[in-house]
């Protein structure tokens, strides 16, 4: 028995260790968004791939809670106590959640002076098996040093370096897991050094183009450009007037252009008025071309295919711009032009950066969430203007230099903003999230468990990249696929070995009094069919 056991130490169990906080958001595998209570075995959430994953269990319990959130370099609600955290990533999951995280590699060579002699010291990130109190073994990235003399100390740490750049295919970092109660177990240098992980929504579900075949509308890419462009604009600067109306620079002569050029494809036809404040800008209505040449002049709305798209696709709702979802996992094109757009209505580019500003929330979370889910690296500022008892939001979104913000602004119309798409395409890439903890009071978590042939690992709503609820455990799954297969002979006959054996099980995340105890669980066991004169082997792994 103890050699046909030996071959399943490396094997899955599912054993339920870590879940979220009701209410958590998970973006499903057509890029919808559900509350991770209410998701049902069978149905399918994204992976970071892009791809499906299906969900075969939905544990939940009671546990100690932990908040994580992102860290960024803008975090004006520090200096502020009552301000929120805008565009951050944040959720809530139980103690025994396994977070998904990146370690940099690190090795450095430090000179010392020990007691009047000098050594070479260095110090290097390694991944450990570490014991804990209560009897885990776990996998854990931490830093340890050798000091060799001065002598001999710089060849060999030279020797050192390049080993260890070279170890594990030259890898930049750590990729592993750990639960959210041991992230205090890190050194304050490893804890710099360790992030999350945010992907970018890799699913194309073309809902734009669909929408515009079921609107009788010519689907080309032209439309679909033009279209995409001008939601961006009215998003950035556009007017609640019932009235595709929104504000551009009068001094913009690309801009101007781009609008011209746009409006001819959809049908339409672009009216300028200059506006007193300030004394640049101009005011645009978009018009249908029929409607105006039979000169009506009211309702500019009417059969007017940008005004229908943003009542119809929810960039209206509750008289207030929004920014729906479906955009998030809609066409790269669509998401990149939409976005270009709002750059050039209310952002500024400078160094292959880009900035938008704008008072509205809706809009903020909105165009933080598409220009994550095209995988630029964003992060929000807030600024206050107070006025009296008055306090106003402006909302500062930047986005950081790469080939995915490059693509967006290859779309953009002003002079100032546009720079050339990356010659190679683009990658998309996963973006770090620094992250801090907090610990929470004892509550409800809910999880999904994902099946075997998975990666266990999918996308919160927010896209960061999450563990499932199941992880790899013990030998114990394929133990109880295959123990009833073995056979031993007993007086010539052949009998199953699993008819004659009682498993008594521990798993990694129970405490360590209790798997002590399972021995004389065995003991007990083995007494009690001892006594009805049966022979016994007890054998303890």
């Amino acid at each position: 028995i103890s050699q046909s056991l030996s071959k399943f130490s490396n094997s899955d169990a599912i054993v339920y260790v870590g879940c979220f906080a009701k209410g958590t958001e998970v973006m499903m595998s057509d890029g919808s968004i559900k509350e991770v209570e209410g998701i049902e075995v069978g149905q399918e959430v994204m992976g970071k791939d892009g791809k499906p994953r299906e969900v075969v269990g939905t544990p939940s319990g009671r546990e100690k809670m932990y908040k994580v959130s992102h860290k960024t370099a803008h975090r004006a609600h520090k200096s502020d106590s009552t301000s929120e955290r805008f565009g951050l990533f944040e959720y809530t999951c139980n103690a025994t959640h396994k977070l998904v995280v990146r370690t940099s590699r690190s090795c450095r060579p430090l000179v010392r002076n020990i007691q009047g002699t000098d050594y070479v010291e260095v110090c290097l990130f390694n991944m450990t098996k570490k014991t804990l109190e209560d009897g885990r073994v776990i996998d854990i990235v931490e830093e340890t040093s050798d000091f060799y003399p001065a002598v001999e100390g710089p060849e060999k740490a030279l020797r050192i370096l390049k080993e260890y750049a070279e170890a594990d295919g030259g890898k930049e970092y750590f990729e592993w897991t750990i639960e959210a109660r041991d992230v205090a177990l890190l050194s304050a240098q490893v804890r710099k050094a360790t992030y999350q992980l945010s992907a970018p929504v890799l699913l194309e579900n073309n809902h734009f183009s669909h929408y515009l075949k079921d609107s009788n509308s010519a689907v080309g890419n032209d439309t679909v450009r033009a279209l995409s462009y001008f939601l961006g604009l009215w998003i950035g600067d556009g007017m609640l007037n019932n009235a595709a109306t929104f504000s551009v620079d009068s001094q913009n002569a690309s801009l101007l252009n781009r609008i011209n050029e746009f409006a001819e494809v959809l049908g339409l036809s672009a009216e300028y008025k200059d506006s007193q404040e300030p004394k640049r800008a101009k005011t645009v209505n978009l018009y249908a071309k029929a409607i105006r040449d039979e000169g009506v002049r009211k309702n500019l709305d009417t059969h007017n295919l940008l005004w229908d798209a943003i009542v119809d696709l929810g960039y209206l709702k509750d008289d207030s711009k929004n920014v729906p979802g479906y955009i998030c996992s809609d066409s790269f094109q669509h998401r990149e032009v939409f976005l270009a757009g709002i750059i050039d209505s209310t952002g500024y580019v400078s160094d292959e950066t880009a900035t938008v500003k704008t008072i509205d929330q809706s809009v903020m979370t909105g165009t933080v969430a598409v220009a994550r889910s095209l995988g630029i690296n964003v992060s929000v500022d807030v600024e206050v203007d107070e006025d009296g008892v008055d306090r106003s939001f402006v909302y500062a979104i930047y986005m950081d230099r790469s080939d995915a913000l490059l693509a967006v602004l290859a779309n953009c119309a002003s002079n100032n903003k546009q720079i050339e798409a990356p010659p190679h395409g683009v990658i998309r890439e996963f973006n770090k999230a620094y992250f801090e903890m907090e610990e929470l009071e004892e509550d409800e978590y809910y999880g999904l468990t994902l099946s075997n042939e998975s990666d266990h690992q999918f996308l919160l709503a927010n896209q960061l990249v999450v563990h499932n609820c199941g992880e790899r455990g013990n030998e114990m799954a394929e133990v109880l696929m295959e123990f009833p297969e073995l056979f031993t002979e007993v007086n010539g006959h052949k009998e199953p070995i699993m008819k004659r054996t009682t498993l008594v099980a521990n798993t990694s995340n129970m405490p360590v009094a209790a798997r002590e105890a399972s021995i004389y669980t065995g003991i007990t066991l083995a007494e009690y069919f001892r006594d009805q004169g049966k022979n016994i082997s007890m054998i303890a792994d």
